[in-house]
């Protein structure tokens, strides 16, 4: 956990200068192809930064931020 936790902080901080991460949820889920982490961010402007990383690898597939009151 702890090598996808600074692979999430590193892209946050490289792709997201503008926002400033807040509270971390980890999620490690089970889908068809194998386990992905699903690591959701909350910023302090309230968006949603959401990242999917490869637990053997802890490479980053997806990430896209998100404002859930929209």
């Amino acid at each position: 956990l702890e090598k996808v936790v600074k692979a999430a902080e590193k892209t946050v901080e490289e792709e997201y200068k503008e926002s400033s991460p807040g509270k971390t949820i980890s999620i490690l889920q089970n889908f068809g192809e194998g386990e992905i982490w699903n690591i959701t961010v909350v910023t302090s402007k309230f968006k949603l930064i959401n990242l999917r990383i490869d637990p053997a690898t802890g490479k980053v597939i997806a990430h896209a931020e998100v404002n859930p009151f929209n």
